[in-house]
C-alpha cells in the first residue's frame, strides 16, 4: 500500500483501449476488473461506443458509482467527411455522442477531448460552436483541448487529405508552426494557440463545460480544476504538474518525491521520480516561457 494506489491509471494515453478486437479478447474488460479489485481511479480515454455496451458499461458504472472512473471521450468534429479520413476505423461522431448522452444519463462523468484542434481544419469558430453545442446537450461536463504536433512535414500529409487547395496553402506555411519547447515536434505558434483557445473557453463557458487545456501551461484560461477531469472523482492523489511547481502550490493530494520511497517496484519508482526531476529542470532553466501563455 503506497500513494500510488490512489494515482489515477490512465487507459491508455496513445491507443485506444477498446479496440474492435476488444469484443473478443475483452482485455479492456480484465483491467477495469483489476483496478476496481485494487480500487484504483481510472481515467477511461476512448473513442469506441464499448462503453455503453454490457458487460462493460456494468463495470463501467459500477468504477464511477465508487467515484473511481471518469470516461474521457475524444471528438474532434462532426463533420463526417472530415472524420472520415482523420479518423477512418473511429465510429462516427454521431455514434460518439450517442454514447456521451447514454453514460450522463446513467451518472457517469464524461469529459471529451478535443484533440488535436488543426488549424483551418477543425478550428472554424462555427464548426466549434456547432461541436460544442452537442456536446453539452449530451450531458458532458467538461472539454480538453490541444493543437496538433508533428515531426516532420511529410506528416501533414493525412491532414492534406481533408484540406482544399488554399488550406493546404496556409497549413504549409512555415512561419505558422514552432519548435515544441522541450522536443522536435512542431505545432501552431502560441499567438495562433491561445486566440482559438480562448474562443473554445467562451464557448464551452456559455454552455456550462468546464474547459481546460493539454500540455500548455495556459493555466490562466482553464475554467476547470484539473486537465483531465479527476477532479470529478471522490478518492484520488495526484502527481505533481507544472502548474504545481510554477506557482508553489503545496497540498496533501499531490503526491510528494518523498512519498514515492516507499514503492518497492524499482522501475516504477524510478520511472515516477523522473518525473519531478523533469519539472524541476523545467522550470529552473527558464526554458518554459510562461509569460507567453497568460
Amino acid at each position: 500500500e503506497t500513494p500510488v494506489i490512489l494515482m489515477p491509471f490512465r487507459m491508455s494515453s496513445l491507443t485506444d483501449p477498446l479496440q474492435p478486437l476488444e469484443r473478443k479478447v475483452k482485455l479492456g474488460l480484465s483491467v477495469l476488473e483489476v483496478v476496481q479489485h485494487h480500487a484504483v481511479p481510472i481515467l477511461l480515454s476512448t473513442k469506441s461506443t464499448l462503453v455503453i455496451k454490457s458487460p462493460w458499461l456494468d463495470l463501467i458504472k459500477e468504477l464511477a458509482g465508487e467515484g473511481s472512473l471518469v470516461v474521457q471521450m475524444t471528438l474532434i468534429t462532426l463533420v463526417k467527411r472530415v472524420a472520415k479520413i482523420l479518423e477512418p476505423y473511429a465510429p462516427s461522431p454521431e455514434m460518439r455522442l450517442r454514447a456521451i448522452e447514454h453514460l450522463a444519463d446513467e451518472g457517469i462523468p464524461v469529459v471529451v477531448r478535443l484533440q488535436p484542434l488543426i488549424p483551418f481544419i477543425n478550428d472554424d469558430p462555427r464548426d466549434l460552436e456547432d461541436l460544442l453545442d452537442h456536446v453539452a446537450a449530451a450531458g458532458a461536463r467538461q472539454i480538453i483541448v490541444e493543437y496538433y504536433r508533428f515531426l516532420s512535414w511529410s506528416d501533414l500529409e493525412i491532414v492534406a487529405r481533408v484540406a482544399d487547395p488554399q488550406v493546404l496553402k496556409l497549413l504549409m506555411r512555415r512561419a505558422l508552426w514552432e519548435r515544441y519547447p522541450t522536443g522536435v515536434h512542431k505545432r501552431p505558434r502560441s499567438e495562433y494557440r491561445l486566440a482559438r483557445y480562448k474562443i473554445v473557453r467562451d464557448l464551452a463557458s456559455r454552455r456550462g463545460l468546464l474547459f481546460s487545456t493539454c500540455r500548455e501551461g495556459a493555466y490562466a484560461l482553464d475554467t476547470a480544476p484539473d486537465c483531465c477531469g479527476i477532479h470529478f472523482m471522490k478518492k484520488y492523489k495526484l502527481r505533481p504538474t507544472l502548474r504545481e511547481y510554477l506557482e508553489n502550490i503545496r497540498d496533501r493530494k499531490f503526491v510528494s518525491a518523498e512519498d514515492l520511497i516507499s514503492i518497492p517496484l524499482v522501475g516504477l519508482r524510478r520511472k515516477l521520480l523522473e518525473h519531478y526531476k523533469y519539472l524541476e529542470h523545467y522550470v529552473e532553466s527558464q526554458r518554459y516561457t510562461r509569460n507567453k501563455l497568460v
